[in-house]
Formats: structure tokens, C-alpha cells, sequence
């Protein structure tokens, strides 16, 4: 029987809608990807892109360095990835673009992480089935959506395992939920911003 009291599920619980409605945003068709177009995936890649370098500027502020070894922050990056794939891509990039980021406390900064990190999840999924898609075939900009590899699971359970070290009080779970939320709600604005010129 699933522990409610999970900060895990917590969040998963509390952003389920907001989690629907940000997949809409980057998948209209939903979960079939073969009618999934290059310029939408440019405008999915320009969004992450401007998601993760403004969460991980503002983290690499909030983090300590023992935070950052103990996190495996540096392996966790996955901005410069994205920057990759949307230079092979020939996506122009609006340098000025920057999603601000506030952290209440480190329980509120690894929420916001919640979403970027249990993204890694349906990107390994959305990669497989776009390789499918002829569309994209001898496409080789899936560094972000394939960021971890073979070590997708064992980053995510170390994810999990770390959220619940510094959500050990019923404050911090809810500062953890909290900053899951507004993570959701900045992803939003990152794709507002994507949208005026991925394409």
C-alpha cells in the first residue's frame, strides 16, 4: 500500500493537473507522436532549454558545494544538452530570456527539481517513439531527452531518496509540494517564451 505521507507522491498528487496541462502544451495529439513535427519538438527542446538554465543558475546559487557533490549537481545539468540539440536544430535562442526562480527554502528548491528530474522519465519514452517517426528519421538531437541513459532509474530513485532527507517535517513537504507547483507554473512561462521564436 502507497505511503500518502510520501513526499514523492505528494507532489506527483498535487501537480497531476498541472502535469496534464503542460503536456498538452507540447503534445496537442497527445501520446501519439507520429504526426509530432519538427517544429514543435523546437519549440519543446527552446522550452526545456529555458526551464533547466534558469532553474540550475538559481540552484547552483542556493546549493552549498557539499549540497552539490551530494545531489551529483554537475551530472544533473541538463541545460547545456538541450542547447545542443537545438543548435543542431538551428534554433535561434533569445539570450535575454530568463525565468525567475525564487526558492523559499532547499525543501522548496528540490520541488521545483521535481519537475525537470521526473521529466527524464516520459523523455526516455517520447525519444523512443519519436525514432519511430519519420519525421525525425537520422535525427540526432536527443542528447536532453536521453540525458541519464542507462541510469534513468537509479538517478530518479536517488532523486526520490534525497527529497526525502530534506523533507523530514510536515513544513518541508509542503514547502517541497509547494516549489512542485510553481515549477509546473514556470515551465508554462518557459514555453510562452519558446513559442515567440522557435519556430
Amino acid at each position: 500500500m502507497e505511503n500518502s505521507s510520501d513526499v514523492m507522491l505528494m507532489m506527483k498528487s498535487a501537480t497531476a493537473n498541472l502535469h496534464v496541462e503542460t503536456e498538452k502544451l507540447f503534445f496537442p495529439a497527445g501520446h501519439d507522436f507520429k504526426s509530432f513535427t519538427v517544429d514543435q519538438y523546437k519549440t519543446f527542446m527552446l522550452s526545456n532549454f529555458y526551464f533547466n538554465q534558469s532553474l540550475e543558475l538559481a540552484l547552483d546559487k542556493a546549493f552549498n558545494a557539499e549540497l552539490k557533490a551530494e545531489f551529483d549537481f554537475e551530472n544533473r545539468k541538463k541545460a547545456g544538452l538541450a542547447l545542443t540539440d537545438l543548435k543542431t536544430l538551428e534554433v535561434a535562442i533569445d539570450e535575454s530570456v530568463e525565468i525567475e526562480m525564487n526558492f523559499t527554502s532547499l525543501a522548496n528548491a528540490l520541488g521545483f527539481m521535481y519537475v525537470t528530474e521526473g521529466s527524464t522519465l516520459g523523455g526516455n519514452v517520447i525519444k523512443k517513439s519519436l525514432l519511430k517517426n519519420p519525421n525525425f528519421a537520422d535525427f540526432e538531437g536527443f542528447n536532453y531527452l536521453g540525458c541519464y541513459g542507462e541510469a534513468i532509474r537509479e538517478f530518479w530513485i536517488n532523486f526520490g531518496n534525497f527529497c526525502r532527507k530534506y523533507a523530514a517535517t510536515e513544513n518541508e513537504k509542503q514547502e517541497m509540494v509547494n516549489g512542485a507547483i510553481a515549477g509546473f507554473e514556470k515551465m508554462k512561462l518557459a514555453f510562452e517564451a519558446a513559442t515567440k521564436i522557435a519556430v
